[in-house]
């Protein structure tokens, strides 16, 4: 039996498969109410990524759908959620974290600056970034404090090229002083062990 085109096309819009509406209780993510800024963005990270991926553009109960009921349905915004579970901390507290500790001799500049600049990317409103660095700068340790002078800065980029340039070359004199101590010992039995001990690819 002839069928004809419109009957055709109902057909396969019949055999095509119902289109599921994805909503947030189908999220993977659950927080939980830990009080750490740390879980509070690993939790928004993965919801946004999942509404992203989903393509999900309800927003009525986002948040409500995956947070434990006690919570609220307030959590919608995720201002809120951070204010509620990880605040900011107010400005005298955050200055306070900056100056509890000086770079050692172990960490690196890079690392500490970074450390630093973190806590204060969180004072609001934000410092200029020459204020950041009369704050970071006096707790450098001597050794590049000593050889770059303040008044030569005017942005952490030139700090840490500097400073990079410094440790590297610290490095180079550690590995140059190593190596120096570990000299061969004359030709014989003893420098035979030597070489099997430390440089075990060379041959006698």
């Amino acid at each position: 039996m002839a069928i004809t085109a419109d009957q055709l096309q109902q057909l396969i819009e019949r055999l095509k498969p119902a289109e599921t509406i994805k909503h947030f209780t189908h999220c993977p993510a659950r927080f939980d109410g830990t009080r750490t800024k740390q879980a509070v963005e690993d939790f928004l990270a993965t919801a946004n990524f999942y509404k992203v991926t989903e393509k999900i553009t309800d927003e009525r109960t986002p948040w409500n759908s995956i947070t434990p009921p006690r919570y609220g349905v307030y959590l919608v915004d995720r201002r809120a959620l951070r204010q509620e579970f990880a605040p900011t901390p107010p400005a005298y507290q955050i200055y306070l974290d900056v100056f509890a500790t000086k770079q050692d001799q172990r960490t690196s500049t890079g690392l500490f600056v970074s450390q630093k600049r973190a806590l204060l990317a969180q004072v609001e409103p934000a410092d200029t970034e020459s204020r950041q660095l009369d704050m970071v700068y006096g707790l450098l340790k001597w050794n590049i404090r000593s050889r770059v002078p303040r008044k030569m800065l005017h942005k952490f980029t030139q700090l840490l090229a500097a400073a990079n340039e410094i440790e590297m070359q610290a490095q180079i004199r550690n590995i140059e002083r190593d190596t120096s101590a570990t000299k061969l010992p004359p030709v014989g039995k003893d420098r035979g062990i030597f070489l099997q001990r430390h440089h075990p690819k060379i041959t006698r």
